[in-house]
């Protein structure tokens, strides 16, 4: 089916797809981002099938910035 001029065009976001997902999530508390990246390229390394290491990408995101106020 042809698309029309006026049509809306759509593409993949930013974040990355639910299928392309290794292993899950993980929520960690760290003191910087420097620190946060260090442990995604140390889980990255880990082995896997075969003892080889993985080196698959890992999406490094800010959950929460400091910890809410006491009010």
């Amino acid at each position: 089916m042809p698309l029309e001029s006026d049509a809306p065009v759509t593409a993949d976001g930013p974040l990355s797809e639910t299928g392309d997902l290794v292993a899950g999530w993980y929520t960690i508390e760290v003191e910087s981002h420097e620190c946060a990246v260090e442990l995604a390229v140390y889980v990255s390394s880990e082995p896997g099938t075969g003892g080889q290491p993985l080196y698959k990408w890992i999406e490094v995101r800010e959950v929460m910035s400091e910890a809410p106020s006491g009010d």
